[in-house]
């Protein structure tokens, strides 16, 4: 068997791989006849991981005796322009619920469909930086503690405890604020 088009017909499953102690992903695939199901381990590739759902379409080799699957169509129609891509998550029905859509102008799309949060997340003390925007409103925001700080009103007893409160409250937030945002 060199190169056959299978449907995957059962939801897949992971398992231990033959002769190894690693666990892989591994489909029920059907092929020409009725009958004709058989067992296909699925080779997503390096730095992918992706698991196919029921009804999508596989390509499969044998490789020393072992089935293996490489590539999943999910019957969707082309709708990107040449040199876009498109990476998007799926529901076990098989309908697309996230996606980053890379454009051929050098945007970058990233979506939740179904209308969930969307998060960027960075360990430590690292930055996740978005551009002008966050530039922006890191200048908004260092403008809005800069103010908060110096707020009093001079000769009035208020201003001294409205100076420690900022001290102890504005301070440590625009600390933080300058971690996460440029000015």
């Amino acid at each position: 068997m060199r190169g056959m088009i299978g449907k995957v017909s059962a939801d897949p499953e992971i398992a231990p791989v033959k002769h190894g102690e690693k666990k892989a992903l591994f489909l029920q695939c059907r092929f020409s006849g009725e009958d004709d199901v058989r067992t296909v381990m699925y080779f997503p590739g390096p730095g992918n991981e992706s698991w196919p759902v029921k009804g999508d379409i596989v390509v499969v080799d044998r490789v020393g005796g072992i089935l293996i699957a490489t590539n999943i169509w999910d019957g969707a129609e082309p709708s990107l322009k040449p040199g876009e891509r498109e990476l998007y998550g799926r529901n076990a029905k098989g309908e697309k619920v996230s996606r980053i859509v890379m454009l051929d102008t050098g945007e970058i799309l990233l979506e939740s469909i179904t209308g969930k949060t969307v998060t960027l997340k960075s360990s430590g003390d690292s930055l996740v930086e978005i551009g002008n925007a966050i530039a922006t409103l890191g200048g908004i925001l260092d403008e809005l503690y800069t103010a908060l700080n110096n707020f009093h009103s001079e000769g009035d007893p208020v201003a001294h405890t409205a100076k420690a409160w900022a001290a102890s409250e504005i301070t440590p937030l625009q600390q933080k604020s300058a971690k996460v945002f440029k000015k």
